[in-house]
């Protein structure tokens, strides 16, 4: 993996910056709503999909599939295809869920050009 960010409930990302916090352009946010939830950003979509992803099934996934969110608990272990603010295409993995102990949800992603 690339990158990998922290983000606590209400947290947007912004995955080429390796930001968080409430961000203008945001890829992704980390939900606040009781059952943790992945977000898309206001103008990028999530597709997940089986096995490790490249560029291209991110690509396929995408063109396919425009979800706005996905429940982490579905999506936990597997990968979920971003469309970024930037027009890129990013592969995100739930390294860790929200549970007893910490609230935050650690991601791990890898973007390409």
């Amino acid at each position: 993996m690339d990158h990998q960010l922290s983000l606590a409930p209400g947290d947007e990302a912004d995955l080429e910056k390796g930001q968080v916090g409430n961000l203008v352009n945001a890829d992704l946010a980390f939900g606040p709503e009781s059952t943790p939830t992945l977000r898309a950003g206001a103008s990028t979509f999530l597709a997940p999909v089986e096995g490790t992803p490249n560029k291209a099934r991110c690509t396929a996934a995408l063109s396919s599939r425009h979800d706005t969110s996905e429940i982490v608990s579905q999506v936990e272990r597997s990968w979920v295809c971003v469309s970024t603010v930037e027009g890129k295409v990013a592969g995100v993995r739930i390294i860790k869920a929200p549970g007893v102990g910490s609230a935050k949800l650690v991601i791990a992603y890898v973007i390409w050009p």
